[in-house]
């Protein structure tokens, strides 16, 4: 797999170049990511548990007084078959709120996240890598801007995911990712193909107010629960071929738009 052979050539350049993964008993501080993020380290951890919340906007002092500030991350991150113990998070809200750029790729490759994650707002100037990752708790992706490709593949997401106002660059892809609770693509744009190929839909599912200058692709992806396609533009159209609504009198489309090419699939009309 040609994503595969990407990921392999980066673990090894790393694994090479970053002399600092020598952490022992299997775990370390979220508060020792910090510092070496700080410090101005490319990072690879992997095979360990992450103790204590990782929150990316404490790598940078951030002007207070700002109503939003930002956190500018010039590091690569890779985090391979780690265990995150608390959330993660990049976006701060407290009083004055502070977003995080991360500025090279990120990857989380194989993780688990036992209590969420937040990305709201974060922009991924490279690529974003979350294939094979396991998610507990709630996550958000809310106003994030991929510049590059974004890889969901075999996620796992155990409660309601997000995805409102986002904005997708690259080639993204979702293939046999699986959502067993809400998961929501609201008001997002996807200027590249992206592919949802036998993905696994639970619980409800909503994909309106979107912008999509490439064929999505629900290929051979099954709901089990309410599907609502509502008020899209699909410049291309929506590939739903083999595609399975398992409860067909919840699957709700109105409102869409499509510009260069015949109706949708007829179980639509259904």
């Amino acid at each position: 797999m040609k994503i595969f052979n990407l990921f392999l050539a980066a673990f090894l350049f790393f694994s090479v170049a970053c002399s600092d993964q020598k952490d022992g008993a299997g775990t370390i501080t979220a508060q020792k990511i910090i510092k070496k993020i700080s410090d101005g380290k490319n990072l690879i951890i992997k095979d360990k548990t992450v103790k204590g919340m990782l929150d990316f906007t404490r790598t940078q002092k951030v002007d207070n007084k700002l109503p939003l500030s930002t956190v500018y991350i010039d590091n690569e991150l890779i985090f391979i078959n780690c265990t995150f113990e608390d959330s993660v998070t990049a976006f701060f809200s407290e009083g004055n709120m502070v977003k995080t750029v991360f500025e090279k790729n990120v990857t989380f490759y194989d993780c688990k996240f036992l209590k969420g994650a937040n990305f709201t707002q974060a922009d991924f100037s490279k690529d974003f890598n979350f294939e094979l990752s396991n998610v507990s708790g709630k996550i958000a992706f809310d106003g994030a801007d991929f510049s590059k490709g974004a890889v969901f593949a075999s996620a796992n997401f155990q409660e309601v995911c997000t995805f409102i106002n986002c904005r997708f660059s690259g080639r993204t892809t979702f293939y046999k990712s699986l959502f067993k609770k809400s998961v929501i693509w609201q008001k997002s744009v996807f200027y590249a193909p992206v592919s949802f190929w036998d993905a696994r839909f639970y619980g409800y599912f909503e994909f309106s107010d979107i912008k999509a200058y490439e064929k999505p692709d629900f290929m051979n992806a099954r709901f089990s629960d309410r599907a609502v396609f509502f008020n899209s533009l699909y410049n291309s159209g929506l590939k739903i071929d083999s595609t399975q609504f398992e409860q067909k009198d919840k699957l709700e489309q109105h409102g869409n738009k499509i510009m260069q090419s015949a109706a949708l699939n007829d179980i639509f009309n259904q």
